[in-house]
C-alpha cells in the first residue's frame, strides 16, 4: 500500500523524467497534493469518479479557468499513468 508522502515522492520523481519547466512541475505536483487532500482516501481506492469530482469542484466552486483545470487534469493523468501504472478510463 502506498502512503500519500510515498506517492507524491514517487510523482516528483516522475515530473523530472518529463520535459516540464520547474514551474509547471511545482504546478503539477500542486495539483496533486490538492486533489489527494480532496479525495480523502487510500490512493488505491482513488479513481475515475474523483477525477470527476475533483474538476467539476475546480469548474463550478472554485471558478478557475480553463488553463487551470486543464493543467490540474494534465497532472492527475500523470501521476495516473506514470506514478500509479493505472490507467484512466474516458
Amino acid at each position: 500500500m502506498l502512503t500519500r508522502k510515498q506517492a507524491l515522492q514517487r510523482f516528483r520523481a516522475d515530473l523530472q523524467m518529463q520535459d516540464l519547466s520547474t514551474h509547471t512541475r511545482q504546478s503539477y505536483i500542486n495539483h496533486v497534493k490538492e486533489f489527494l487532500e480532496f479525495c480523502n482516501r487510500p490512493i488505491e481506492k482513488v479513481d475515475e469518479m474523483d477525477i470527476r469530482q475533483f474538476l467539476g469542484t475546480l469548474i463550478v466552486e472554485k471558478k478557475l479557468s480553463e488553463k487551470t483545470v486543464k493543467a490540474a487534469y494534465a497532472a492527475i493523468r500523470i501521476f495516473f499513468t506514470v506514478t500509479l501504472k493505472r490507467p484512466i478510463k474516458r
